[in-house]
């Protein structure tokens, strides 16, 4: 019994040995992982926190852009109430000088109706003075026959007319008027 019990404390004694070793090694394997996956943590951290800075920034240049959009989109509303305001301007402008340009026109027109009513005035008080109007309803050949006598130009010299009871006329001027007139006669 003793020789067993020797071969057996010396089998246990190898055998402790043996888990001894292996667990020491499991313990070294152990604190390998464990400083490994403290590491790989770390990292894991520094990386997330690099990743929250990012995500942090990313938010930030979100919202300046927006903010920036924003602002941009504002500014399109004013220049657009400008440029409409402009182009009601330029047409009320446009609109007060074609009306200008009508009354100009119409002042124009009335303008020229009055010299044309003066023309035709002046033409007819000519036509009277020369007589025309008095031969107005005689033919071609009855003025012919009866021509109208035009007078010399105003002299202002002073006339004398005496009509017969025949009814022929006689007229008489000054005698610097005698000088343009030869005892012209009006036929009755």
């Amino acid at each position: 019994m003793h020789v067993v019990n020797l071969t057996l404390q010396s089998n246990l004694a190898a055998h402790q040995t043996v888990f001894s070793n292996e667990l020491a090694a499991s313990q070294a394997r152990r604190d390998a992982a464990a400083a490994a996956l403290a590491k790989i943590e770390a990292a894991a951290q520094s990386n997330a926190r690099a990743a929250a800075l990012e995500v942090g920034r990313l938010d930030k240049e979100i919202r300046e852009v927006e903010a920036h959009h924003q602002n941009l989109d504002i500014e399109s509303l004013e220049l657009h109430t400008s440029i409409t305001n402009l182009d009601n301007h330029i047409q009320d402008a446009k609109k007060t000088e074609l009306v200008k340009d009508y009354n100009d026109v119409t002042a124009v027109r009335k303008q020229l109706y009055k010299v044309k009513a003066e023309i035709v005035a002046a033409r007819n008080d000519d036509w009277v003075r020369r007589g025309v109007y008095a031969s107005f309803n005689q033919k071609g050949g009855e003025r012919l026959a009866h021509p109208v006598v035009v007078l010399a130009p105003n002299t202002n010299a002073t006339w004398y007319v005496e009509l017969n009871q025949n009814g022929g006329a006689q007229v008489k001027a000054t005698p610097a008027a005698n000088e343009l007139l030869t005892n012209a006669s009006v036929p009755p």
